[in-house]
């Protein structure tokens, strides 16, 4: 079989065609005849989306005794494809012997028409996308359980020029012209062609993909994606084939998902709304179409529950084993983990046991965007791809890079009066892992439930924007006050008084001397041991009256604990109470 131009823009378009004209000489002459069969050949043929179709189906109809009307119901007619035909064939014991046949393709050396083409083909390659470059599914069969794997075992990876002739040939066979034997001969896409169609950047008829997610999820419309595979509205990818119960009442929505941590040692209400935030926001992150905050979980003591509370939600969101990864120590590290996460449609990632400073310019930057612009690792090239991404945190005594982050972050404190917690014995779940993984689709459809009912509901008394997140705000935030628990945003008032940056300022604010130039207050610290820890602590170990001063002039008019550094004359600082 040959494609003309017309056919190449959409190879499966060429196959059905070809196998519906194998179909029609097959049907019974007398059957044109018949008006439903004569109705239902003519609505499977237009269907197909060739035009040409209809010269076939009118001399098909030439054999009817009461031939006439082929344009009326033809243009009349909503098509029914290929399906259409193939149930009227079923009716005669007719079978197109074409069937899976593929279509080939001439690869002429006019590139204007033949990329293009390339271009349609690799759009029906199945588990092929685009997403900031054109990317192919990728699933972990069976990963080692000690890995550190994505966060389903779905994720995506760039489609190399290399590996693209492979994927074409699944689709299509292709044709070069053979001087030697005046004829066209059977071939592959050469690599030129493959890395012409890469560098093309841009693939019309190849699907956006905007995330790969484990569980069903609640879509912008306020409807919930349930169906496996590709979503073509949403650019979503279900990795689940998961078949979910009816969804409960808000109010017992509420009562499964407090019945999930019952047994954890929250410091208070709004610790917990915070836990609560966190499980709604991996199923709402796509509906918000905005950022959500980073999830800090700690604890008092060891023992207290912090990685289990973590598993909790993320067994209800996501059937496979929740991959975990320590935290970068330095920006350039951030940079390159955050653009592997999004390369590979991560949907949440979470920092294990993190010990000391946590954060950086780089990971404040990814949770305030819902795009990720870097350079390709490896590669001399920029990436510009979606991110969407659920950061959770565990760790005992770290602390946030800066007050931002502070603000950025959502607490979730466990509070045990136990010296050691992991000793307890008594539980309302024994094993509450296996719990989640026998009531998982009951539990995710609780947490739908509620985000659901929120939105049907009109979204009232919504609460006022935080910062970057206002769409978050808008939906998860205000669900989880709306179906009965507290602001979860409360939780952060101490992590904003307590970040590193605030109390080191604080302690200078304390030990500052009075009205001083930054080189009068260094020469004061000689003799005073507090004056002289503070400088040394906001300078970063650099005693000196430059570092001091660049410090001063980053923090002009920072208000903590109702007092601040302003200017004073002679180039000299002094704290101003407020």
């Amino acid at each position: 079989m040959r494609c003309v131009l017309s056919e190449i823009l959409d190879p499966c378009v060429a196959v059905e065609a070809s196998q519906a004209r194998e179909i029609l000489p097959l049907l019974p002459p007398e059957s044109a005849s018949v008006y439903s069969t004569w109705r239902s050949v003519a609505a499977g043929l237009k269907g197909i989306g060739d035009p040409t179709l209809y010269k076939d189906f009118y001399d098909w109809s030439r054999q009817a005794a009461n031939f006439g009307g082929c344009r009326e119901l033809w243009d009349g007619l909503t098509g029914t494809g290929l399906a259409g035909l193939l149930k009227v064939a079923e009716q005669f014991g007719v079978r197109p012997q074409s069937t899976g046949r593929k279509p080939c393709l001439r690869l002429t050396p006019e590139l204007d028409t033949v990329i293009p083409a390339l271009e349609a083909i690799a759009a029906k390659a199945d588990g092929v996308y685009q997403r900031g470059g054109l990317v192919a599914l990728s699933r972990d069969v069976d990963p080692p359980a000690n890995s550190i794997v994505a966060s389903t075992s779905t994720k995506t990876i760039t489609l190399r020029s290399q590996a693209l002739p492979e994927r074409l040939a699944q689709i299509a066979n292709f044709e070069k012209w053979s001087a030697q034997k005046r004829d066209w001969i059977r071939c592959s896409v050469s690599q030129d062609l493959a890395n012409q169609l890469v560098a093309r950047g841009y693939w019309p008829n190849v699907p956006k993909l905007s995330g790969i997610v484990p569980s069903a999820v609640l879509l912008p419309d306020g409807s919930i994606l349930t169906t496996p595979g590709y979503d073509k509205e949403s650019g979503l990818y279900l990795d689940s084939q998961d078949k979910y119960p009816a969804m409960p009442s808000v109010a017992d929505a509420v009562d499964l998902i407090n019945s999930v941590v019952v047994d954890f040692p929250f410091e208070s209400p709004c610790h917990q709304a915070a836990w609560v935030a966190m499980l709604l926001s991996l199923f709402g992150q796509y509906a918000c179409g905005g950022n959500a905050p980073l999830f800090l979980i700690d604890a008092n003591v060891c023992g207290c529950g912090k990685g289990l509370l973590v598993d909790a939600a993320l067994g209800i969101y996501d059937s496979h084993t929740a991959g975990k990864v320590g935290a970068p120590t330095n920006d350039d590290e951030w940079r390159k983990l955050i653009s592997t996460i999004a390369a590979q449609s991560w949907s949440y990632a979470v920092f294990d046991n993190v010990v000391g400073r946590f954060g950086g310019s780089s990971f404040e930057r990814a949770l305030t965007t819902t795009r990720w612009q870097d350079r390709r690792l490896g590669l001399n090239e920029d990436i510009d791809m979606p991110l969407h991404v659920i950061w959770v945190a565990t760790g005992n005594n770290c602390h946030l890079a800066s007050k931002d982050m502070a603000r950025r972050t959502v607490h979730i404190r466990l509070e045990s009066p136990l010296e050691n917690p992991q000793l307890r014995t008594t539980f309302v779940h024994s094993n509450l892992l296996k719990y989640v993984r026998e009531n998982r689709t009951t539990l995710a459809m609780a947490a739908l439930a509620i985000l659901k009912g929120y939105v049907d509901a009109g979204k009232p008394n919504q609460l006022p924007d935080i910062g970057s997140f206002a769409e978050w705000s808008g939906l998860v935030r205000s669900a989880v006050v709306w179906a009965g628990w507290t602001d979860p945003c409360v939780s952060s008032a101490r992590l904003i008084e307590d970040d590193e940056g605030t109390q080191l300022l604080r302690e200078l604010l304390n030990a500052w001397p009075g009205p001083s130039t930054s080189a009068e207050a260094v020469s004061l610290a000689a003799e005073d041991a507090k004056l002289r820890l503070a400088i040394e602590s906001v300078t970063g170990g650099r005693y000196n009256s430059q570092a001091l001063g660049v410090f001063l002039r980053s923090v002009k008019k920072t208000v903590v604990d109702d007092k601040r550094f302003v200017p004073a004359p002679g180039r000299r600082w002094q704290v101003e109470k407020i």
